[in-house]
């Protein structure tokens, strides 16, 4: 959200557009990010969390070389990858959600946390103004969230209950994520910036609600 907005200030709607138009394909990296990090997990996180970053960037690095940026097929692919993905951590590494597991998250990971995000946020805005949107699109698609939770989860909590967590942020995370992404989208052009990035956040955070009420159901 923030690198995108930040973007068409800086650089204008369109920008923003043509930015978004690789995110779904972007986003479809995360299935074997996760994937990669399951079936390495139990060797190490270091070793499991650096092979699935070089995968992600593989796959990144291939959707440039491409210059893959149609939105609807991007979209398309990246359902089907999560699906797949999805079916594959509860096959392969019976990654089963349990609920009632909570994790505290103390003031220096906060503050890791903060500044991982905004080193890649920066990164984004650059990437779209010096080299071009796709760039910007796909370092906005940057799993930071998803590779900060899982350090924590796995240090403090160990593997097992970082990867029943993978298969929630998978889900959770593709509807909150592509909810703002088409809002703004549509939003962006008609009522600007501002109030386009107000709606879109107030529609993320409403899916983000139906998301985890759906989720508590399943899991009880």
């Amino acid at each position: 959200m923030i690198a995108l907005f930040f973007i068409g200030l800086s650089q204008g709607v369109e920008s923003v557009v043509a930015s978004t138009s690789v995110v779904p394909l972007a986003f479809a990296a995360n299935g074997p990010f996760m994937l990669v990090y399951a079936a390495l997990s139990k060797k190490g996180l270091w070793l499991s969390m650096g092979a699935a970053l070089l995968v992600w960037f593989g796959i990144s690095y291939l959707i440039i070389l491409l210059d893959f940026n149609n939105f609807s097929w991007g979209l398309g692919i990246c359902i089907v990858v999560l699906i797949v993905s999805t079916i594959l951590f509860e096959k392969t590494f019976s990654a089963l959600s349990v609920v009632g597991q909570k994790t505290e998250y103390k003031g220096l990971n906060l503050l890791a946390r903060a500044l991982f995000a905004g080193i890649i946020i920066g990164a984004a805005v650059l990437a779209s103004k010096f080299l071009s949107p796709l760039f910007g699109g796909i370092l906005a698609s940057f799993p930071a969230v998803f590779v900060s939770t899982l350090i924590i989860l796995h240090k403090s909590r160990g593997a097992k209950i970082a990867i029943g967590l993978a298969k929630a942020l998978l889900i959770s995370g593709f509807i909150n994520v592509m909810s703002y992404i088409i809002a703004i989208r549509l939003l962006y052009t008609s009522v600007g910036i501002y109030w386009g990035t107000l709606v879109g956040l107030l529609i993320s955070l409403a899916t983000a609600y139906v998301t985890h009420q759906f989720i508590l159901k399943k899991l009880k």
